[in-house]
């Protein structure tokens, strides 16, 4: 029963350590606070860096979903001219959403680490 009581007693003084190291870190210059905080907060910038750079990837691949989808309507209603724009777009919005979704996760954990 004792051995009980202490190890909740002391993992209610860890908890309460963290707790109020890391209401430092948000209040203060503490070099210790600092990194708890920094510890804490770069998961989620990490996410956020993901999820931007994912969103960002879809939209350049739907865009050339689109486009290339026009093309194939215009030159099944009449327009021959667009068919060059079925093999083109395709290759060019590939290449654009690589490098922009390349340059982006290179980036991630630059931009995760940095401060809000």
């Amino acid at each position: 029963m004792k051995k009980g009581v202490l190890a909740i007693a002391a993992l209610a003084l860890a908890i309460a350590l963290i707790a109020s190291t890391v209401y430092a870190a948000e209040t203060s210059t503490n070099k210790f606070a600092e990194f708890w905080r920094k510890l804490f907060n770069y998961p989620a910038g990490v996410a956020r860096e993901t999820v931007e750079t994912a969103a960002t990837a879809t939209k350049g691949t739907a865009d050339t979903v689109v486009k290339t989808s026009s093309a194939v309507a215009d030159t099944v209603t009449g327009q021959p001219e667009r068919v060059k724009d079925i093999v083109v777009e395709p290759v060019k919005g590939v290449a654009e959403t690589t490098v922009n979704t390349t340059e982006k996760a290179v980036k991630i954990p630059v931009d995760a680490a940095q401060e809000q």
